[in-house]
């Protein structure tokens, strides 16, 4: 090696050291991912839900509605609720919903009373046609607040006095896929 080459590694040796370290030590962002296909009779509900959240403080989902069914008594809808367990008594959600049994479906954000009554709610200037695909991410990283983004349709923010421990998912009278569905916690 020569006395030029010799010099360069002495003057780098310090900050690839630092680079190693820093890149050895940096971990990403926990995630968990889920797929989730809710095929549900006319007139009938389904529903998946997961209690353990753990650290995640971020809902990535991709939603489309693949069928709409008509029932006499039960109107369409689609949505990923938000809730404290340990006190069900309010929720967040963002649902999807087909007033006129066709799509397109209305897209509703809001926080909702235990008996599903809504305390805030804001419809959001886009409707979804069947089989087409809407990004949503829902952040609760902030206390006391979650921030709903909707596709490229807006952002809508709700003050919740409580803290998210449990996500439901739920289909009525038609089939929802959310693939994928992140949880996604803070880097280390």
């Amino acid at each position: 090696m020569s006395r030029g080459s010799s010099l360069i590694l002495f003057v780098l040796l310090p900050f690839l050291a630092n680079y190693t370290s820093y890149s050895q030590t940096k971990t990403p962002a926990s995630v968990q991912t889920f797929h989730i296909d809710l095929d549900t009779e006319q007139g009938h509900a389904s529903f998946w839900r997961y209690d353990n959240l753990g650290s995640s403080t971020t809902l990535h989902g991709t939603i489309k509605i693949s069928a709409v069914r008509k029932d006499p008594k039960w109107m369409p809808i689609f949505m990923i609720t938000l809730r404290q367990e340990s006190n069900p008594s309010e929720a967040v959600r963002i649902q999807f919903a087909a007033p006129k049994k066709t799509p397109p479906l209305v897209i509703l954000v809001g926080r909702y009373s235990a008996s599903g009554d809504p305390v805030e709610q804001q419809v959001v200037n886009k409707t979804l046609d069947l089989d087409a695909a809407i990004d949503i991410d829902v952040d609760w990283s902030t206390q006391g607040t979650v921030t709903f983004k909707v596709g490229d349709a807006g952002t809508y923010t709700f003050k919740i006095p409580w803290k998210i421990e449990t996500i439901e998912v739920s289909s009525s009278t038609g089939e929802m896929i959310v693939d994928p569905l992140e949880l996604v916690g803070p880097a280390n």
